[in-house]
């Protein structure tokens, strides 16, 4: 009899615990485990295209409301609780989870107390909350008013909790297990370091001409940058190097794309600022299908983030469409792109010399470049597909589900 999986996060955000969860699930299919999702989805959009390849009956969310930051962390832990009772009764051979308080909400359901769990982690939530209040452009007594450091501490709390309970604990790159073992003083022997994958049967280069569908000469270099707004991401940083590349007098433009929220007004504000406005396309709604195709018509694509970058999804998306990415010396940055040895893709987190390395990518052969696209290619084929991956999530459940 198949051995049934269950994988709980907290709610369907675009973003890369979404993409995570799809291809775990994805892969966890194919070692012929029966899958369930359980999360909980406060927004109208439909994110359900992220796993077509679960079965309806088996794909389980429940409405969240949205309100007050703690009042929904209750709701997602009551809620997912709930359902645990109400659907699997003790179906479950293991629980996974990538995100707190739906997986606090399985422990500490009764049913569960036997179930191996496996905790995926993501990202440092309360790290992630201060960074958030510490790049952003806000007064030094909102950085630190009090329900930041409750809503942080709260949430060390529960992550820590969670690790303690679990098996087993997945990080998605070696940064992120330093995070565990040290800001969590976890036992790193539990932690098993697995990266995150990408669908070569979705993301490939696609024979598309970008630059006139947009209207643009054929001589401008498309630059593009796909990213949650968020702070810790260096946006400003990122505009900041195409106002000095405007200055320089190179001919560019850049595409900017990620769900909205408020930063990106603000930032749109800033490029203002700077001067930039006319050099920079905000998109705030962009599909799957759609991220593939930019990937695949773009020149360079920018990872410019100043703090907590626990993988970078988007830059294997990137290499998966042959398209080369510039990345700061943040986080797990540099374990993704140093597996690029005939060019140095690496730069530091400033403007300047993000500005620099920019200028330099353009002014390359074009000799140069082609190998590049096929190295980052051959890069994305060698580490980081599912067929890769997919051995190292067998030998890691072989052991969980004993």
């Amino acid at each position: 009899m198949k051995k049934t999986i269950c994988l709980v996060f907290d709610d369907l955000k675009v973003g890369g615990v979404l993409t995570l969860a799809s291809e775990t699930s994805k892969i966890l299919l194919h070692l012929g485990y029966e899958v369930h999702i359980l999360c909980g989805r406060n927004t109208k959009n439909d994110f359900s295209n992220y796993f077509i390849h679960i079965k309806p009956e088996n794909f389980h969310t429940y409405r969240l409301s949205g309100g007050n930051r703690f009042i929904g962390y209750l709701e997602i832990v009551f809620l997912t609780w709930l359902h645990i009772f109400l659907i699997f009764r003790n179906r479950i051979d293991g629980f996974h989870g990538f995100m707190p308080f739906s997986y606090l909400g399985v422990l500490l359901n009764p049913l569960t107390c036997r179930t191996k769990k496996i905790y995926h982690f993501c990202g440092a939530r309360d790290l992630e909350l201060i960074s958030v209040h510490k790049y952003s452009n806000e007064s030094l007594q909102l950085k630190m008013k009090l329900s930041v450091k409750l809503r942080a501490s709260l949430l060390f709390f529960v992550q820590k909790i969670c690790m303690l309970n679990a098996k087993k604990i997945v990080a998605i790159s070696v940064y992120s297990r330093t995070i565990i073992e040290k800001h969590f003083n976890i036992n790193i022997q539990k932690i098993s370091v697995i990266y995150c994958s990408v669908d070569i049967n979705f993301f490939y280069y696609r024979s598309i001409n970008l630059k006139e569908i947009m209207g643009l000469n054929r001589n401008t270099f498309l630059l593009l940058m796909i990213q949650r707004y968020d702070p810790r991401k260096g946006f400003r940083t990122f505009l900041k190097s195409l106002s000095l590349l405007k200055k320089s007098g190179q001919n560019f433009f850049a595409i900017i794309a990620g769900p909205p929220n408020w930063y990106m007004h603000s930032l749109m504000f800033y490029g203002k600022e700077l001067g930039v406005q006319y050099n920079v396309m905000y998109l705030p709604e962009v599909s799957r299908r759609q991220l593939a195709e930019l990937y695949s018509g773009a020149d360079l694509l920018i990872i410019s983030s100043i703090d907590l970058e626990t993988f970078g999804q988007t830059i294997i998306e990137a290499f998966a469409c042959k398209c080369p990415v510039v990345g700061t010396k943040i986080g797990a940055i540099p374990e993704i792109l140093r597996q690029v040895k005939s060019y140095n893709l690496l730069v530091n987190a400033d403007e300047i010399s993000l500005a620099q390395r920019i200028k330099k990518y353009i002014h390359s052969s074009d000799f140069i470049k082609q190998q590049i696209k096929k190295e980052v290619l051959s890069v994305v084929n060698s580490k980081f597909t599912e067929a890769k991956i997919t051995q190292d999530y067998k030998d890691l459940y072989k052991d969980f589900l004993l």
